[in-house]
């Protein structure tokens, strides 16, 4: 018998899923256009497979940074009747790959850049942290010795991620020294840092960074915000970024030593996911989903990490106005921050705020979508009540309703208001037994009311950090949120929330 061992076969051994398994199998950080490459399919096809062996627990996908990694589970078995196999099996024949069991022990404790993939939801606040101060670089750092691991990051170089880097050429080096915030307006005239590789080699301009502690003060990292020119962070800037690194710590805290900071990391995460921004959501310049958060998908009935991948058309509401959504997001990608609202299919609105993402370029190639849900205060058999009094009843701050008049006269505020102030809600309400106005700090009354009249008459969002007395004497920093909505009979409000900074009261390091 005459066999052609030279002729091509006219078929596979393997299905295009197991050839994407094995790609992810022996490339954990392989982007999608490789396996696509390998496998000689489309970008979306291979996308859609990884989507299902995700879907099926045959594969766990990890967001690092800006990239997705894979971990595949060698004990799934066979999806067909007449295998019993596992899975690893396959893998361990094909590719130089090892079981868990073949690997670390797990009681050996993870280096540092495996640690990094533990700590879930830093990528989130790494993009608030860019947003809320506009700047093109933003980073979260971790160290072990003498090793930093960048773990999650907007406008970082793709091979700076993940890796073990020596701690001794980073700028983060000094923050973790001393423990103590580093504000670098000009790199270039800062002989602390003039000479380092980010300076010269990437051309960092401008940092700031402030030390991530564990809850015995040790510090364990950093959380960063750079620029490409020269500039000015402000007070307000450092404090905001403080806020920031408290949600951080919390969050690292749970992955590095399990449940006990659950509760405080969990009351950040309530104020990121549903106030005042609902849902963020980060496109790439495809416009497929890289960054997904907030408590609005989860009550549409998806999970974040499900939409990571998908286009814009796979995670648009059925009949929703999908042209004019990338119309909105494409100008995003050319550079406009702008603000629209998107009325939903479903009845529901959004006021979404465009974002641009530069690389450390300057060039744009993401763009972030920040979206509040507008929702109505109305009677209990209104749609929205039930979700309203749980957003209220579980926030770390207070939500409240006022006039938008000159006294600002208190129509509603949450209880929470007595934990921040010291004086109970029914004090404020109707301005009964005094006006919030009155606890303002005297020095900063002017710019409160000058920051709310200007928002007024602009018809946007107000952010204030201002202070106030509490009922003990002391002084404490807030943040509020808000904006004026207009009434069924066209009384026009403040609709808001108020929320401590904690760190003015716990160290000196936001000052």
């Amino acid at each position: 018998m005459h066999h052609d061992s030279d002729a091509a076969p006219s078929f596979f051994l393997l299905t295009n899923h197991g050839q994407v398994l094995l790609a992810v199998a022996e490339k954990p950080d392989v982007r999608i256009r490789e396996i696509a490459d390998r496998v000689g399919i489309t970008e979306r096809a291979t996308q859609t497979i990884l989507n299902d062996l995700v879907g099926a627990g045959y594969v766990e996908r990890t967001r690092v940074g800006r990239r997705n990694t894979y971990t595949v589970d060698p004990e799934k078995p066979f999806p067909h009747p007449a295998l019993h196999q596992p899975v690893g099996s396959l893998l361990s024949g094909l590719v130089a790959w090892k079981t868990p069991e073949e690997g670390e022990s797990p009681d050996a404790g993870p280096p540092p850049a495996a640690a990094a993939d533990s700590y879930h939801g830093l990528d989130r606040l790494t993009t608030l942290a860019g947003w809320l101060l506009h700047a093109p670089i933003s980073f979260v750092s971790l160290v072990s010795d003498d090793i930093e691991v960048i773990t999650s990051a907007v406008g970082v170089p793709d091979q700076l991620l993940g890796r073990e880097l020596p701690l001794d050429q980073s700028i983060c080096q000094h923050v973790v020294a001393s423990g103590d915030p580093l504000v670098i307006f000009d790199a270039a005239d800062d002989p602390l840092v003039r000479d380092n590789v980010a300076v010269t080699r990437y051309g960092l301009s401008a940092y700031a960074g402030l030390a991530l502690r564990r809850d015995d003060g040790t510090a364990i990292g950093s959380l960063c915000v750079a620029d490409t020119r020269p500039r000015r962070w402000t007070e307000t800037d450092i404090r905001m970024l403080s806020s920031v690194a408290a949600a951080a710590e919390s969050q690292i805290e749970i992955g590095a030593v399990g449940r006990r900071h659950r509760d405080a990391a969990e009351r950040y995460r309530l104020l990121l996911d549903s106030l005042p921004e609902t849902v963020i959501l980060v496109f790439d310049r495809d416009l497929r989903v890289q960054v997904a958060s907030g408590s609005a998908i989860l009550r549409n009935g998806h999970q974040p990490d499900q939409l990571i991948g998908r286009s814009l058309e796979e995670i648009a509401q059925p009949g929703g106005k999908v042209a004019e959504l990338r119309a909105h997001y494409q100008a995003g990608l050319a550079g406009d921050r702008h603000e629209f609202v998107n009325h939903g299919a479903d009845g529901v609105s959004y006021s979404i705020d465009v974002v641009p993402l530069p690389d450390h370029n300057g060039d744009v190639q993401a763009v972030m979508a920040v979206g509040r849900e507008h929702l109505a205060y109305g009677r209990d058999d209104h749609w929205d009540a039930h979700r309203l009094r749980a957003l209220i009843e579980n926030l770390p701050g207070a939500v409240y309703r006022c006039a938008a008049s000159s006294d600002w006269r208190t129509h509603f505020i949450s209880n929470q208001i007595e934990q921040i102030t010291g004086y109970p809600a029914t004090d404020f309400i109707d301005n009964a037994e005094r006006e919030f106005a009155s606890i303002i700090h005297p020095d900063d009354r002017a710019h409160v009311e000058r920051a709310v009249s200007e928002a007024i008459e602009r018809d946007q969002s107000f952010l204030i950090e201002y202070r106030i007395v509490h009922r003990d004497g002391d002084m404490r920093h807030l943040w509020e949120r808000g904006r004026a909505v207009q009434g069924a009979d066209g009384t026009m409000f403040l609709d808001g929330a108020i929320f401590e900074i904690l760190h003015e009261r716990r160290s000196p390091r936001a000052a």
